[in-house]
Order: structure tokens, then sequence, then C-alpha cells
């Protein structure tokens, strides 16, 4: 296993019990091109404070049962809306 595949095994690790296979799907890959790679995609989902959502993490906001409110936010960006 490569040193990439690793990481992007943890960003998925990290998100799997929150989303669905196809929520998964869609996030990784948009994440990692984002950010440039799977370290800067998990470093962004712990400890980026989104303030659209109080400055909680997306792993906050995930885990306080809002993983939908998560998937909704990145879609906003993917279409333009701001961070």
């Amino acid at each position: 296993m490569t040193t990439s595949h690793h990481k992007r095994n943890k960003l998925e690790i990290a998100i799997d019990p929150f989303l669905s296979q196809n929520e998964k799907d869609y996030l990784v890959p948009l994440l990692l091109g984002w950010s440039g790679g799977a370290e800067a995609a998990l470093s962004w989902f712990k400890s980026e404070p989104l303030a659209a959502y109080g400055n909680l993490t997306a792993q906050q906001l995930c885990e306080s049962g809002k993983a939908e409110s998560f998937v909704e936010y990145v879609k906003g960006l993917e279409l333009g809306g701001f961070a």
C-alpha cells in the first residue's frame, strides 16, 4: 500500500461512521482535489472551523448528528458558495 493510499484510507475511516457509501464516493475525491491530498483533507475535516455552523469543524458537525448538513455544505461550496 502506498503512503498516499494509506492517507486516503485515514480520510475514509474518519468520515465512514457518518456518511453513506454514495456520500463517501462523492466527497472523498472532491475533498482530495480541493485540498491537494489526503493529509490536508483529513486535517481540514478535523480542525477547520466552519463559520456557517458556529465554528464547528466538519468532524464535530458530523459527530453531532448533522452529517447531512456537512454534505450540503460541501455541495454548496462546489456550486460556488462561500465557506
